[in-house]
């Protein structure tokens, strides 16, 4: 037998041979003899043989997992085996202790043997920059029989050979205590430095450094500082688990691993750096010779000013209309994407209201939909002559009500890049206008495709809000202090906590979003906000599951 075995998992096992053995299945007067083909293989396991679908069927056995039982036929009749589950629990412990024993050890054997891309193991622990001070070294040796050795490799040797003759002295932490960690880079690698305070003295604890490889040259600045830190924390893993890290970094590095709008590489750096007590603070006076030239050696230069082109994108078309019929009123809003996508939205007002109110609150309604798509360019259409010159300023707003609605409209449209609002003939607005009508029919009439919102009260309120009284506190209220003000418990415990748990969770417009491996955010509700969605699911517009 030449073919490999595969298992579940897809993973191939090479087959040494087969061995033919004869086999007894209980004991005398009641067993059954055979003859049995083994597949020989060299993989762990706590069993010395596994009876296989042919043995089985040459048996005539039936084999019960429920009972724990297998019956097979013999001459003296139909006889039984019982299994055994001490002997299996002990066949699965076995098992496990030689699969992690293994593990382990070849995970040491990684460590010992690995190095490449330029990077000593043994001599990055001691030594700073060791990666990019042994790359023309490396270069100049690395897969060539014949190389030339030029003035700067001679160069990087004897810096080498001068430093490890005065290496530095490392520092050892001591539990539960504080430590910095500072984070640089060059065009051609990354370096971090672990440090401890002792006696108003900055000591390293140990030396990180990587040679970018080719995709990552071309990282923006931030990104490599971030890869810098992704690299000590996989490299340092034992001091981040049991140490509070202190990153001391001039760049926006926290900011940067929170957004949401981050690259998918840094959202799964940020995941992976959520389980360790990381805080970033701002970099302060360094108080080692030694930490100043490291730092001063790996800095970065500034990134040239580009021309910053600004991208001219086409505007979304809003058309909207406002009805008033006897006992009812409502709007119609069409939403037109440059690409040509339709929206359609119906309104239908829970007070009354007068034409030009309509008008008012179904424009207002079109713009609060265009903020929620996120548009930065809105062309308004209305067929209400009052309103569009009251926006252009044509017309002056006497009434108090179209005061307010005016001032409303105006606050709201300087949110976006580029706004602008016409009047059109009445014919053009044919279809916002059927929409309006459509909240005063019957809401069976109105067609899937139109959304339908009933709105209980006016955009504009006689009263005014003095304040928002949090009736409702729940375990979210401390992660969005943190992500929003940085506050923090007064228990150490309870701050480191906090710290590790927020890492995991975004907040997009003050909502918060529990980040999750594929994307995209998991949004978290309040109490009240997750007995409406279970409500909804059940029993409201995901009643029937359809599809």
């Amino acid at each position: 037998m030449d073919s490999p075995l595969y298992g579940f998992s897809n993973h191939s096992v090479a087959v040494e041979g087969i061995i033919t053995l004869p086999v007894t299945i209980r004991t005398p007067p009641t067993q059954a003899n055979l003859m049995l083909d083994f597949v020989v293989v060299k993989v762990p396991s706590a069993y010395n043989a596994i009876l296989g679908r042919p043995a089985l069927n040459q048996v005539q056995a039936v084999v019960s997992t429920y009972h724990l039982k297998m019956k097979f036929p013999t001459e003296n009749g139909i006889r039984e085996v019982k299994g055994d589950q001490t002997t299996a629990h002990q066949c699965y412990v076995t098992s496990c202790r030689s699969k992690n024993k293994e593990a382990l050890i070849i995970e040491i054997s990684e460590k010992i043997q690995r190095c490449k891309g330029g990077t000593s193991c043994s001599l990055g622990m001691v030594h700073a920059r060791s990666a990019e001070r042994c790359l023309p070294f490396f270069r100049a040796i690395r897969k060539a029989k014949h190389f030339a050795w030029m003035d700067e490799c001679q160069t990087s040797f004897d810096e080498l050979k001068t430093y490890l003759t005065s290496p530095p002295l490392l520092s050892k932490p001591f539990p539960g205590e504080d430590l910095f960690l500072y984070l640089s880079v060059t065009e051609v690698a990354v370096s971090a430095i672990l440090v401890r305070e002792g006696d108003g003295v900055q000591k390293p604890i140990y030396y990180v450094s990587k040679v970018l490889q080719d995709i990552e040259t071309r990282y923006p600045k931030i990104d490599r500082i971030a890869l810098a830190l992704i690299t000590s924390a996989r490299r340092l893993w034992p001091y981040f688990q049991s140490h509070s890290i202190i990153v001391l970094t001039d760049q926006p590095l926290r900011k940067v691993l929170l957004s949401p709008e981050a690259s998918g590489r840094l959202v799964n750096w940020s995941v992976e750096l959520g389980e360790f007590d990381i805080q970033y603070k701002p970099r302060t006076t360094i108080k080692v010779q030694a930490l100043a030239d490291f730092i001063v050696e790996c800095t970065l230069p500034e990134d040239p000013p580009q021309l910053v082109i600004s991208e001219v994108t086409d505007p979304w078309n809003l058309y909207v209309d406002g009805s008033l019929a006897i006992g009812s009123s409502g709007a119609g809003i069409i939403l037109i994407s440059p690409e040509g996508f339709i929206i359609e939205y119906a309104l239908r007002f829970g007070f009354q209201a007068s034409n030009n109110k309509t008008e008012y609150e179904a424009l207002l309604a079109g713009i609060r939909l265009a903020h929620a798509l996120r548009m930065d360019s809105l062309s308004v259409h209305s067929d209400s002559q009052l309103v569009v010159n009251h926006v252009l300023g044509d017309y002056e707003a006497r009434d108090e009500r179209m005061a307010q609605y005016l001032e409303l409209v105006k606050t709201s449209a300087v949110k976006f890049k580029n706004f602008a609002i016409q009047q059109i003939p009445r014919d053009k607005n044919t279809q916002a206008d059927a929409l309006s009508r459509l909240t005063s029919a019957d809401a069976t009439d109105v067609r899937r495709s139109v959304y339908l919102e009933f709105l209980k009260d006016r955009s504009i309120s006689s009263q005014t809000e003095i304040g928002v009284i949090d009736k409702e506190p729940c375990w979210m209220d401390t992660i969005i202090k943190f992500l929003s003000a940085g506050e923090l418990p007064s228990e150490r415990h309870d701050a480191r906590n906090l710290r590790v748990r927020a890492a995991q969770y975004a907040l997009v417009e003050g909502v918060l979003f529990k980040k999750s491996f594929s994307l995209p955010y998991l949004r978290c509700l309040r109490p009240s906000e997750s007995v409406y969605a279970l409500q909804e699911v059940h029993e409201g517009i995901c009643g029937q599951h359809l599809g």
